[in-house]
């Protein structure tokens, strides 16, 4: 069974970041429980494609996009996902809100990845620490340079402080 279809589906579609014509990463959100997620359909870390975990934020989740600037001081715009006040995940893209010209490409991400990532990462919000409580235990997930593993939910809801 696919991993929360009732979830990642169409009516929770919000946009994408990356190249449309590039499998993007597509964003899902529902407002009436909070809940966040996305699907990475291309990824250099193969491990880290497919479904994300769903997510609720005790704080409240955003998405924006702002202005990050590179080592060499051009500055472009990169969604950045909030909990609260704290930024938990800032992408390499610009997020694109979903319209009716990119909707259907977006809406295929849903099929071609059924299935949660094999590992999630740990959240750093802002404050140069990482959050514990994030990490689930996955047999076989890499470790990262502080020996934590990454994580699959089975299927519950990760809740974010």
């Amino acid at each position: 069974m696919p991993y929360r279809d009732d979830f990642y589906c169409a009516d929770n579609l919000i946009g994408y970041t990356g190249k449309l014509t590039d499998f993007p990463t597509v964003y899902f959100f529902k407002p009436s429980t909070g809940e966040f997620g996305h699907i990475t359909q291309k990824h250099d870390i193969t491990n880290n494609e497919g479904r994300e975990p769903v997510m609720v934020s005790n704080g409240g989740y955003r998405a924006v996009n702002e202005d990050v600037a590179d080592e060499q001081g051009k500055v472009t715009k990169h969604l950045k996902e909030y909990s609260g006040d704290r930024v938990f995940h800032t992408s390499r893209h610009e997020f694109i809100p979903k319209d009716g010209s990119n909707e259907g490409v977006l809406l295929q991400a849903i099929k071609r990845f059924p299935n949660e990532k094999p590992f999630a990462t740990w959240r750093d919000f802002g404050d140069g620490e990482v959050e514990p409580g994030i990490e689930l235990l996955a047999l076989g997930a890499p470790k990262d340079a502080r020996g934590r593993r990454g994580a699959i939910s089975a299927g519950a809801t990760i809740r974010i402080p």
